[in-house]
């Protein structure tokens, strides 16, 4: 005798599987993200990468003799992936009631969105911890928002020549015409003018009334007209909490930060009713797991400040 009398069936159990499955890729897909939009994301790396970078795309020259080329650096970037995971424990009585089952999905849904959730808070933490180290450096050996960013080793840039991503004070028009200032300032190796085109600012809840009268509101305080309007596209980070801190970021592909993602979010289940678990506990289990890793890119992709 089986003993199924008082345990779900398989097929009982593939059903819910089936549900709970396509209620979670539905939920993923339509969750709001941020990551895309601040970082470089390359799918299916390996566990850990190593690549080195450009300093920059090559000025074109006049082409007499051989064509100019240009060699790729020599610092070494390293990105490691790592496993995120979550997950719950059902009853199998909850399967046996339409409004339990109503529950079960809606916390199913909530595993999609803390795994897309989690992809955004870790990206936003690396431009959180960009003014110190305890994440990583950039290429040049620098903090990503720093003042003594290298110019290159080039013919064109003066030995010893230090360039700053980093600008002082809270969000405002005066500390915002700063940054966009210094972001058309930056030299490649060979001293040419980057002119790195930016258009997003990320910034915390702290900052949300400052992001609507600077870059949504048409007219200042004064009644005239606001030149700050639409220069800027803000992002609100909810894991920037109260800091003030807050960056302006490039809107090309190559981006500050670097998210490698070797799986995509999944989502699992251990629901055979023949498992030892189910005999012992009464429980099938479903989760959800991601694995991917952060790494800082080029420092010229953004200028920010610690507010």
């Amino acid at each position: 005798m089986s003993g199924q009398g008082t345990m779900l069936g398989r097929a009982n159990l593939e059903a819910a599987f089936i549900a709970f499955s396509t209620v979670f890729d539905m939920k993923l897909k339509n969750t709001p993200v941020l990551y895309p939009e601040l970082a470089l994301v390359i799918p299916g790396v390996s566990e850990r990468l190593e690549f080195k970078w450009l300093g920059s795309i090559p000025t074109m020259k006049r082409w007499v003799g051989d064509r100019t080329m240009q060699k790729l650096r020599g610092e070494t970037q390293a990105l490691t992936t790592d496993w995120w995971a979550n997950g719950l424990e059902v009853d199998v009585d909850d399967f046996k009631v339409e409004a339990r089952l109503g529950m079960l999905a809606a916390r199913v849904r909530s595993l999609a969105t803390a795994a897309a959730r989690r992809m955004d808070d870790q990206v936003t933490q690396f431009y959180l911890n960009g003014f110190g180290t305890s994440l990583g450096f950039t290429y040049d050996g620098a903090a990503l928002f720093s003042n003594s960013h290298t110019a290159g080793t080039g013919a064109g840039v003066r030995p010893g020549e230090a360039q700053s991503n980093l600008v002082v004070g809270g969000l405002s028009s005066v500390s915002f015409n700063a940054a966009l200032q210094k972001s058309f300032t930056y030299l490649d190796d060979e001293g040419e003018p980057i002119s790195t085109p930016v258009k997003t600012v990320l910034c915390g809840p702290a900052n949300q009334l400052t992001v609507r009268q600077v870059f949504k509101a048409q007219m200042n305080a004064a009644g005239a007209s606001n030149v700050d309007f639409g220069m800027a596209e803000p992002l609100i980070a909810p894991r920037f909490g109260l800091s003030t801190a807050w960056m302006l970021l490039t809107a090309e592909e190559i981006k500050s930060v670097i998210c490698g993602i070797e799986y995509e979010p999944q989502f699992a289940a251990a629901d055979d009713p023949a498992s030892p678990e189910m005999f012992k506990r009464r429980t099938a289990m479903y989760g959800a797991h991601v694995k991917f890793g952060l790494c800082y890119g080029p420092w010229q992709s953004g200028v920010g400040s610690a507010g």
